[in-house]
């Protein structure tokens, strides 16, 4: 396998990776957080499905408004392809948490879904960050972050690609 800091380093987004850092809240979420979150996870699965699909264009058309302003469909794709040619296939993807917030770090003000999942490939382990938004009464996707499972545990890894 190559080298960690060469593998799966995607921030196909629009947010920065600190994005990708759930802010803690200080209190359980309530019970319409809840259901908002259950409705962001739906979602991401949802679209979700073409990526592991490879279909990429579609993929960015169903994804934010705000995040086809930051990035091109040529530049989500490459991106994708890439991450397919490091991960490989995938194998499986096991849910470790969504939650709702409405902060973000240099994010604009609105309703934020992090949705995170362990994801096993055909080359290696990974964890898979779907940032989802409130736009126009839908769950949208507004950053997806792929990145080595050993970087769970350490500090974040500062990503390239667009940002705010």
């Amino acid at each position: 396998m190559r080298g960690a800091g060469l593998l799966l380093l995607l921030a196909l987004l629009v947010l920065p990776a600190q994005a990708q850092q759930q802010t803690p809240t200080p209190d359980a979420p309530t019970a319409e957080q809840s259901e908002k979150a259950e409705a962001a996870k739906q979602a991401a699965e949802d679209w979700l499905v073409y990526v592991d699909e490879s279909e990429y264009t579609k993929s960015y058309e169903e994804a934010s408004e705000m995040l086809q302003e930051q990035v091109t469909s040529e530049r989500w794709a490459q991106g994708l392809l890439g991450v397919e040619s490091q991960a490989g296939a995938l194998n499986e993807r096991t849910l470790q948490g969504a939650r709702y917030t409405t902060q973000l770090p240099n994010a604009p003000e609105g309703e934020y879904v992090v949705v995170q999942y362990v994801s096993d490939f055909a080359k290696t382990q990974a964890q898979e960050v779907v940032l989802m938004m409130r736009e126009n009464d839908a769950w949208k996707v507004a950053g997806y972050f792929v990145r080595p499972a050993q970087a769970q545990q350490g500090a974040p890894q500062q990503q390239g690609g667009g940002g705010q």
